[in-house]
């Protein structure tokens, strides 16, 4: 490395001082002095260097948003779901969103209702949080489109029976919660049509591994029933709860993935005495 002339020397000692007055270092001060970290000054520069990056993700510029945009604080895409867990325990992100596109825009002046243009519309607000490393629920919907959560549910509803191979990437389809199984349904249907895991991933809004946990789940539920296996013999040898077990089971009457009746009875038999 080119050594430094003494006046360079010089000049970067008088501006190395204005280099430390920075929120890094503000941070980092305020654990030192006021919050006991004068022992672990490490481990103050670690978290400071991490609020750093809190800050910045939660206030983007500004000035770079358009018309109708919004930064709205969502649910990390990566967060795991927990039972109990609750929002303010789950890591989150900002995500920039847009209220209206140009096109509902145009739709809303020829003359179409709020409530028509409202299912497209809630897919389209949750696609964009997902691209984006988000997912949201149905309050937030409520949120950003002004709509009630009866109108919020109806349009949800409404768009899935319109696009039946394709889901809505909320929180409760990609996190794999609440009582629906309908995410599960189209990534099995999928995968007994012979699409592969990634074309899978990519058409309903799930990342890879999820998708291959569905699928092995369902393999091996499917064996364990050819088997003529009970519930609770399932149970032991996948580790799966009953009730997802059970919606496995739905899923291979509803597919009519087995073709033989006695086997069909055998399904019929464990769902209704489970």
């Amino acid at each position: 490395m080119e050594k430094l002339s003494k006046s360079a020397k010089k000049i970067k000692t008088v501006f190395s001082s204005i280099t430390q007055r920075s929120l890094f270092h503000l941070i980092r001060n305020e654990l030192i002095y006021n919050f006991g970290f004068e022992n672990a000054i490490k481990i103050a520069e670690a978290i400071a260097t991490s609020v750093v990056e809190i800050f910045k993700n939660y206030t983007p510029d500004v000035r770079k948003l358009k018309p109708f945009e919004v930064l709205y604080p969502a649910i990390d895409r990566e967060e795991k779901a927990g039972y109990a867990k609750k929002i303010k325990d789950t890591r989150q992100k900002i995500c920039i969103l847009r209220l209206y596109t140009e096109e509902e825009l145009e739709e809303l002046s020829y003359g179409k209702s709020l409530t028509e243009i409202l299912p497209e519309r809630i897919y389209r607000i949750a696609k964009e949080a997902y691209e984006q490393g988000c997912v949201l629920i149905q309050p937030d919907l409520m949120i950003l489109t002004g709509a009630s959560l009866t109108s919020i549910r109806k349009g949800i509803k409404k768009w899935e029976e319109k696009n039946p191979d394709k889901l809505i990437p909320l929180r409760g389809s990609i996190h794999d919660m609440g009582g629906t199984i309908t995410h599960k349904k189209i990534i099995i249907n999928y995968h007994l049509r012979g699409y592969l895991t990634s074309e899978i991933a990519k058409l309903t809004n799930h990342r890879p591994e999820n998708v291959d946990r569905y699928i092995d789940d369902f393999e091996r539920v499917l064996l364990c029933v050819k088997d003529g296996m009970e519930i609770r013999r399932i149970m032991f040898y996948t580790g799966l709860s009953e009730h997802l077990i059970k919606e496995y089971i739905e899923i291979i009457k509803e597919e009519k993935v087995l073709e033989n009746q006695n086997e069909k009875d055998i399904i019929n038999d464990d769902t209704s005495n489970s």
